[in-house]
């Protein structure tokens, strides 16, 4: 297989149609996959509100609550810094005035940094709450375990992403409000694909992925001649049957003609998929199965990220 390295910006397919010596028939396609530079928020609707109480100089109790939440589970931090940014990055690290320098949870024994509060669950509704008490914070002024001040960041279901950041006020209140904008949490991937039309009309894609976080993402053709920087300038799955169900190309059950698949990446970053199909079309350019000038989406391990695009160029 010939191998392109990706750069990350945005995820570029060129398509190029070439016969055969031995037979041809043959019709050959290769992709060229790189990165998105931003992500938009998957969570732009959301919104939190949390209250630090003080219970008689002996501990502190935090209630928060949060809607515009993805369903799933969610880290809940106080990171050091007094500032969030559009994307959350203005806020540091874990706050950890103790310089334990581990992640864990506060009220466990084992060695954490104090701004480890916990994990949030959010419902299918998206609304989720947490409430926890301990003695490892304090509100009295300058004490140095006093969170006062200190940025809170909500990460998504990629704990990579920063989704919601607000900071302590002085009276214990946290306004937890969406980011604009995040970090791609796959900035670093890269790969290629190759297409091969078989005389028997099948089409054969073999895809690898370097740089990509371990998990599932789901890799499918999507509507649309453009990406932007984000890929959100790409439509919905290509559904030029309008079947109007997910799926996956190749099951007897209605899919879009754009449901590629999913690529398992492990913990070395490197994952690979490779799938046949009669469902597309590259040696006939006016087919409506040929997917030359749509864009190719590679999503996140939350499948509202995508992380790479780009658009199927043909000659």
């Amino acid at each position: 297989m010939n191998r392109t390295t990706l750069s990350p910006v945005f995820l570029t397919l060129v398509l190029t149609g070439c016969s055969s010596v031995s037979n041809p028939q043959t019709q050959s396609a290769e992709a060229q996959l790189r990165a998105s530079t931003v992500i938009s928020n998957p969570a732009k609707e959301l919104v939190g509100r949390g209250t630090f109480t003080n219970n008689a100089g002996e501990s502190v109790t935090l209630s928060f609550v949060v809607t515009g939440c993805p369903a799933g589970e969610h880290g809940l931090h106080i990171h050091a810094g007094t500032s969030c940014g559009s994307d959350g990055s203005e806020a540091l690290d874990h706050w950890d005035p103790l310089g334990a320098g581990v992640h864990g949870q506060v009220g466990e024994a084992a060695p954490h940094h104090a701004g480890d509060v916990g994990v949030l669950s959010c419902g299918e509704d998206g609304s989720g709450s947490l409430t926890i008490t301990t003695d490892e914070w304090t509100l009295a002024v300058g004490e140095s375990s006093n969170p006062i001040g200190q940025a809170m960041i909500l990460h998504g279901l990629d704990a990579k992403q920063r989704i919601g950041c607000g900071v302590i006020a002085a009276n214990g209140t946290i306004d937890l409000v969406a980011t604009t904008l995040t970090q791609n949490p796959a900035a670093d991937i890269s790969g290629t694909a190759r297409f091969v039309e078989a005389p028997t009309g099948e089409v054969t894609v073999d895809v690898e992925l370097a740089g990509c976080p371990e998990g599932s993402h789901g890799l499918h053709i999507h509507a649309g001649t453009s990406c932007g920087p984000d890929g959100q300038e790409a439509q919905g799955h290509w559904d030029p049957h309008e079947v109007g169900e997910h799926g996956q190309v190749g099951e007897s059950a209605p899919h879009h003609a754009g449901d590629v698949g999913v690529v398992e990446c492990g913990a070395d970053g490197n994952g690979s998929l490779s799938l046949t199909t009669d469902e597309w079309v590259l040696s006939d350019g006016d087919s409506e199965l040929n997917p030359v000038g749509q864009a190719v989406i590679v999503h996140g391990i939350d499948p509202a990220n995508r992380v790479a695009c780009g658009v199927i160029e043909g000659s």
